[in-house]
């Protein structure tokens, strides 16, 4: 096992506790976890998902886009942000976060950020 499937591994196995957001005239404590899966061509990628603690095990928000035709161009830990919709009003306050950076990038239309593994909860 490589070390970024051991990352998506471990951050797939529990929340992972980020810290507070402000959407929809509330303040919400949030955690994130990955939810693995392959692309057509083979490569392990992941959708991020955020929970509130009075929401588990249901999700608030999934904070990554899939995005078939482009998915193998994003380098490790590389994922398409879903910045428009429901999300467009606070998907910004993500990037406090140090687990989260804006990349620059923009493939196929869609923002990419990638996901920093500064902290691990097993």
């Amino acid at each position: 096992m490589n070390e970024t499937e051991l990352i998506i591994k471990t951050l797939s196995s529990s929340l992972q506790p980020l810290g507070q957001i402000n959407a929809f005239d509330e303040t919400f404590d949030v955690n994130y976890k990955l939810e693995p899966y392959f692309t057509e061509k083979g490569k392990l990628s992941f959708d991020v998902i955020l929970w509130t603690d009075d929401e588990w095990p249901e999700p608030y928000a999934k904070i990554s886009s899939r995005n078939p035709p482009y998915e193998d161009k994003l380098s490790n830990l590389e994922f398409f942000v879903k910045d428009w919709s429901e999300n467009a009003s606070w998907i910004d306050q993500i990037l406090k976060f140090p687990e989260f950076e804006d990349t620059g990038k923009v493939i196929g239309g869609d923002d990419i950020w990638k996901l920093v593994p500064v902290y691990l909860n097993p």
